[in-house]
This record gives C-alpha cells, structure tokens and sequence, in this order.
C-alpha cells in the first residue's frame, strides 16, 4: 500500500464558519440581543402561544412576567411602557436577527417556525 502524497489528495473546500450563525445572522449579533431580558422574555412568550400576537397582548404577558403577576392583573400604563418599549427598541432589534417577524403597521408580531421547534 503506497502513502498518498499531497498532489494525490483532494480537498473539497467548505464555506468559511462565522462563528454559529442562524439564518445568516452573526453568533455575536444574536448574543447582543438576546442580552436584554425583555428580549428573551419576549421569544418565550411567542414560542409558548405559538401564534402572531398583538404587540399589546404580548407586553401584557411580559408585565406579568416581571412584575409575577397574573396576566389579568397588569397595571394598563405599565403595559403602555412595555408596549412603546417593544415596538421602538426590542421587536426591531428582534427582527433585525431574524427571530420575529413585526409588522409596525398592524402592530402584530409572530414567531418565525426556527423557535416554536
């Protein structure tokens, strides 16, 4: 049996890593905005009801989350907060990373099928 030799070998190459990227978006990018609670919270609820959301209904569920409510006992201005919150900083930074898709128009926001597996 002869050793190959390095012209003998053939090497197909492989797209170059980027460091655990889902759906193309950069592993460090993900990181950055999944570090805000209110982010994470948000993916939980969506994938929990597994359905498009009111941005309301799901800053309900997030009030009650922090506040350990129930969700028929949130504070309708706390809401207000949580509810301008999303729709200005943590659903688009949400939908930048491919997470959610938001609908700012309609108000409505879903999960996309990769979290409710």
């Amino acid at each position: 049996m002869t050793r190959p030799t390095d012209e003998s070998i053939s090497v197909t190459p492989r797209a170059k890593p980027t460091g655990g990227d889902l759906h193309g978006t950069p592993l460090a990018e993900l990181l950055d905005v999944l570090a805000h609670e209110r982010c994470r919270r948000a993916i939980c609820v969506l994938r929990n009801e597994g359905r498009p959301m009111a941005i309301s209904e799901l800053a309900e569920w997030i009030v009650a989350a922090e506040a350990g409510r129930e969700v028929t006992c949130v504070d309708p201005i706390e809401r207000q907060h949580v509810t301008k919150a999303l729709e200005e900083v943590h659903l688009p930074a949400l939908a930048a990373v491919d997470l959610v898709i938001f609908d700012d128009e309609n108000g409505i926001v879903q999960p996309i099928n990769s979290i409710l597996k």
